[in-house]
């Protein structure tokens, strides 16, 4: 190679100082390194696009990478030979619980079986029947997170329950109705809940006083609701509360009686009955010269949907008939005090 060849290769610093090469005297240059910008991207005719990834073979030549799709990362072939675009994992991808306002939910209808890939997505619950909905496992998923919305028909309750034996806080189950949303996360031993719940209560009230039956146990019929925001009252037929959901729930009954001499009165409540002596009673206290009998029966314990309770009076007077008073302390209420 003659010296002015050399001194050219010595000068060159970049792609673009070849296109000052002196072209007298250049025929044994190999056209590897007498590429110009314009032989190599696209915009002069040349291999390489805006956005193109150069990497090298192994083979001592140069392999293109076309640029990928939005939001595409770059990774590593399963064989570990090249490298390749794929679409992002993990982060804030479809579903991911952080990133609800823009991606889809995961739809859930009837009973299902949770998997890993229910980890970090928010699950749209509905459905026309009541259903149960299984979590995975816990063991080495600590810090796995997994969301509920529950948006099934009116009066359906859907069951998460935790894989096998497992529990949810201190339950095995917990049971959720429309409305209401829960989020789970695992810390390797049990599901931990972060819940908002509805309120469910209701309270009913006489419009009159009214009269009963002497010295026998009676269904009474509280026919003025005051509150009832899940519809759990029947104010019309039954006249009775139907538990639209199992857990702890505090039923209490507040009642006044009137007559003549009264000689023994209970207030009392139904489970699951409507005549007979009433399932949980108290005694009432009265006073005999003023023929008035007031007194509270209330129960607090794990019910489960669909058990009813029904207020019950019972008011033996020496004569006529015994008289529920409309007052504001005759009343019967229930509450549900959680799962």
């Amino acid at each position: 190679m003659t010296d002015k060849k050399i001194s050219a290769l010595t000068h060159l610093t970049s792609l673009s100082a070849l296109d000052r090469l002196p072209t007298a005297d250049m025929s044994d240059l190999s056209k590897t390194y007498y590429q110009t910008n314009n032989d190599i991207f696209n915009a002069g005719g040349g291999w390489v696009s805006a956005g193109d990834l150069v990497y090298g073979d192994g083979a001592s030549s140069s392999t293109r990478l076309p640029i990928g799709t939005a939001a595409q990362v770059l990774t590593v072939n399963a064989g570990a030979t090249a490298p390749e675009w794929a679409d992002a994992t993990g982060g804030s991808s479809g579903g991911d619980v952080l990133s609800t306002l823009t991606n889809a939910e995961v739809s859930v209808t009837t009973t299902a079986t949770l998997d890993s890939t229910a980890f970090t997505k928010m699950h749209a619950v509905t459905g026309s029947s009541d259903y149960t909905i299984t979590l995975p496992a816990v063991s080495g998923n600590a810090g796995k997170f997994i969301g509920f919305r529950f948006a099934q028909n009116a009066g359906i309750l859907v069951t998460i329950d935790g894989n096998g034996s497992e529990k949810i806080g201190s339950k095995l189950t917990r049971s959720y109705i429309p409305g209401e949303t829960a989020y789970y996360l695992c810390d390797g031993v049990m599901w931990r809940p972060v819940e908002q719940t509805m309120s469910t209560y209701c309270r009913a009230e006489r419009s009159a006083n009214y009269n009963i039956t002497d010295a026998s146990w009676t269904s009474l019929q509280y026919d003025s609701e005051i509150s009832d925001d899940q519809g759990i009252y029947d104010s019309v037929t039954n006249f009775r509360v139907t538990l639209n959901r199992p857990g702890r729930w505090l039923i209490t009954h507040s009642l006044r009686f009137d007559g003549t001499t009264i000689a023994l009165a209970a207030v009392g409540l139904y489970l699951n009955a409507t005549s007979d002596t009433a399932t949980y009673l108290k005694y009432m206290g009265k006073d005999p010269s003023d023929g008035i009998a007031i007194d509270v029966c209330e129960t607090s314990g794990i019910f489960a949907k669909g058990d009813y309770f029904q207020p019950a009076g019972y008011c033996d007077v020496a004569s006529g008939s015994p008289q529920v008073s409309k007052v504001a302390y005759t009343f019967f209420e229930a509450t549900w005090l959680g799962h």
